[in-house]
C-alpha cells in the first residue's frame, strides 16, 4: 500500500497551484503608449518589499532601435535611499522576449537577489498623491518636486539641470532626494508619477518620471528617473 500512498501525495502535490510569489512579476503602467512607440518609453515591474523598508522592481529600459534591450533590477533601501543591488540583464529585442521570458531566464537569479535582502514578493499596485495612509487613513502625504533648469548650448534645448523632492509643501519642507545631471544631456522634464506603499504602510517609495531627448530628437523617450523613498511615520 506504500507505494501507493506515495503516489497520491505526488499527485497532490502537482494539483496545489503555484502562490502568487513564484509567477511572473505583473506590470504597472505607467506611460500610454501606441504601436508606433513600442519600447521608447520605461516600463516598470514591482516586486515587493522586505520588513526593513528595502523595496525591488524591475525595469525594461526604454530602447531606440538597438539589437538588445536591458531589463534592470533594483533593489534600495528606501529608508537611506541607497541603492543596494542594481543588476542589468540583457535579451535580443524581440517582442517574443517579454517579462515571462525573462523571468524564465533570469528568474532564479533575480529570486536569490531579493532572498539576499530579505525582499518577499507582494502584489503591489502604484498609489497616487494626496497619499491618506494609516488606520483611519488619518496621514496624508503630498511630496512635491523642485528643479532648477538650464540651457544645452549646443542642442539648444532648456531642461532640468538638478531636482530635489520634499516630503511636503508646508512650512517645514522635509528633503527627500536630490539629483544633479552632471552629463551631457539632461532631460526635458521631471514630475512625480505616484509611490509604492509596503504592506504594513510603514514605507514609501515615490516614482519620479523623465522624459529625454531622443538621440535624433523626437520621438523622446519618457524614463523611470529614480525613485525616492520615505518613513510614513509622523515625525521621522
Amino acid at each position: 500500500m506504500a507505494p501507493f500512498i506515495l503516489l497520491g501525495i505526488s499527485l497532490l502535490s502537482f494539483a496545489i497551484p503555484l502562490r502568487a510569489e513564484d509567477g511572473v512579476p505583473k506590470e504597472t503602467p505607467l506611460f500610454v503608449t501606441g504601436e508606433n512607440f513600442l519600447g521608447i518609453d520605461d516600463r516598470i515591474f514591482p516586486l515587493g518589499w522586505s520588513a526593513e523598508g528595502k523595496f525591488a522592481w524591475i525595469c525594461k529600459q526604454s530602447n531606440e532601435a538597438a539589437d538588445e534591450c536591458a531589463w534592470l533590477v533594483t533593489i534600495q533601501d528606501m529608508k537611506s535611499n541607497n541603492i543596494l543591488t542594481a543588476e542589468k540583464f540583457m535579451m535580443p529585442d524581440d517582442q517574443a522576449n517579454d517579462i515571462a521570458q525573462l523571468w524564465a531566464s533570469h528568474g532564479k537569479a533575480i529570486t536569490a537577489l531579493l532572498e539576499k535582502h530579505a525582499v518577499k514578493r507582494s502584489p503591489q499596485a502604484m498609489d497616487n498623491f494626496p497619499l491618506v495612509l494609516e488606520k483611519h487613513r488619518s496621514s496624508v502625504f503630498l511630496p512635491i518636486i523642485e528643479s532648477v533648469t538650464g540651457k544645452h548650448k549646443e542642442l539648444q534645448f532648456t531642461g532640468v539641470k538638478s531636482f530635489q523632492v520634499f516630503k511636503s509643501s508646508n512650512e517645514k519642507k522635509v528633503p527627500l532626494f536630490q539629483k544633479n545631471h552632471e552629463g551631457y544631456l539632461f532631460p526635458f522634464s521631471v514630475a512625480i508619477a505616484g509611490c509604492f506603499v509596503s504592506p504594513d504602510e510603514a514605507y514609501a517609495a515615490i516614482v519620479i518620471t523623465s522624459c529625454w531627448r531622443g538621440w535624433e530628437g523626437a520621438p523622446h523617450p519618457r524614463k523611470i528617473e529614480s525613485l525616492a523613498g520615505f518613513k510614513t511615520k509622523i515625525g521621522d
